[in-house]
């Protein structure tokens, strides 16, 4: 290594080295810093998208594709005050998978509450014979 090092200073080739060698670490550098802020606003908007699913999905004064432009409206003023832009589908992938997410969660859930499936049947004496009170301690006071 010593060799070459000596070589390079003998031929006047250090200083043409080292131009290509900050060069080359510039770019480089220049990449990771691109990349670890893409990293950060990619993660900014997918808060910002878990945040937008959740708010939307509460107004029901919306329509869903309304409630889903809206979020998608929020995500790119994200990503523009960065001065960044993001495709599409970027977007919408994320929006998406918040919205799964919600929806996993419990979040946005249309159905009524399941009853017990088993019917509840009235006997003469119109007392419950549901399994829970099949299963009651016996009273004799009740029988009477």
């Amino acid at each position: 290594m010593m060799e070459f090092i000596k070589f390079l200073n003998d031929n006047g080739l250090m200083n043409v080295a080292f131009v290509v060698l900050t060069f080359f670490g510039s770019l480089v550098l220049n990449i990771k810093r691109k990349t670890t802020k893409n990293e950060y606003v990619l993660n900014l908007l997918k808060q910002g998208a878990n945040w937008a699913v959740a708010v939307n999905a509460q107004n029901v004064s919306l329509s869903s594709s309304e409630r889903f432009e809206k979020g998608k409206q929020y995500l790119i003023s994200i990503a523009d005050k960065h001065g960044m832009s993001f495709l599409d589908s970027t977007i919408e992938g994320l929006l998406e998978l918040a919205y799964q997410q919600y929806k996993t969660n419990g979040g946005d859930n249309h159905f009524q509450p399941k009853q017990d499936d088993k019917p509840v049947n009235i006997d003469n004496n119109n007392q419950n014979n549901s399994q829970y009170q099949q299963h009651a301690p016996f009273d004799p006071s009740a029988n009477k």
